[in-house]
């Protein structure tokens, strides 16, 4: 398996980045939330035709950003 990240510096759309994962087994999108240029915390998104598994995944690292992140 090969992964590709993608760090959002051009202003790309939702479904641009999207497209970057067109044909992947697993697409994960973190996004850190600011306000202000502070931090107001996260979110990570899954294809809305997402599998079960992919929902779990996105769980857990959801919980996981939780723990580590203030």
């Amino acid at each position: 398996a090969t992964a590709t990240i993608v760090e959002n510096t051009r202003n790309l759309s939702l479904d641009q980045i999207g497209a970057l994962g067109a044909g992947a087994d697993c697409f994960v999108s973190v996004h850190l939330n600011s306000f202000n240029r502070n931090v107001q915390g996260h979110e990570v998104l899954i294809d809305r035709n997402g599998t079960d598994a992919d929902l779990r995944f996105a769980t857990a690292i959801s919980q996981e950003l939780d723990r580590s992140l203030d």
